[in-house]
């Protein structure tokens, strides 16, 4: 017995000396690379939820050519709004640039209700492969139930929080 604690314990102290580096060498490591970035000219580019939703599989890789880095919570849309709009003293509105931006604004909450809609799809598809685990387990091979019933309410919360976003986006998109 006390040669297997003595073993437990020595292992454990060569991963210990053995472990790489600490998280501050691993910090000054990360910027030193980022200080050599910005000396070489290259610029960080700031990938969104919204910007992997619509590139496709496999297109994410390192990309060469310069990018931009955008703020914290701005997202691309964001920025290709503020760059097209120009100031109303400028140009008058007219009846065909504002049924322009209504289409617009449709066509931009009809592309967020049908996101919403294929959450809701995979959610779904989520709570019923919970439902199968559950119904196929037998005897001392069940699956926990009580995890597998808490992940089927996390998911029927969130469908309901999705299927409630989905009506405010169509309430909103009855009122453009």
């Amino acid at each position: 017995m006390k040669k297997i604690l003595m073993l437990i314990i020595a292992g454990l102290v060569m991963v210990q000396l053995a472990y790489p580096q600490s998280l501050v060498d691993a910090a000054k490591k990360e910027k030193e690379r980022r200080e050599k970035m910005k000396q070489e000219g290259k610029k960080a580019k700031v990938i969104t939820n919204e910007d992997l939703d619509q590139m496709e599989k496999g297109t994410l890789g390192i990309e060469t050519g310069s990018t931009e880095i955008t703020p914290a919570g701005e997202t691309s849309q964001d920025t290709s709004a503020e760059e097209n709009t120009t100031p109303t003293s400028e140009q008058p509105q007219t009846a065909s640039t504002a049924e322009s931006e209504d289409t617009a604004k449709i066509e931009q909450i009809d592309k967020q209700i049908e996101q919403l809609k294929n959450q809701v799809a995979d959610l779904k598809n989520k709570r019923a492969e919970e439902q199968d685990r559950i119904n196929k387990g037998a005897g001392i091979f069940t699956v926990n139930p009580g995890e597998a019933y808490r992940k089927m309410r996390e998911y029927d919360q969130k469908i309901q929080e999705l299927e409630t976003q989905i009506q405010s986006l169509e309430n909103q998109k009855l009122g453009v």
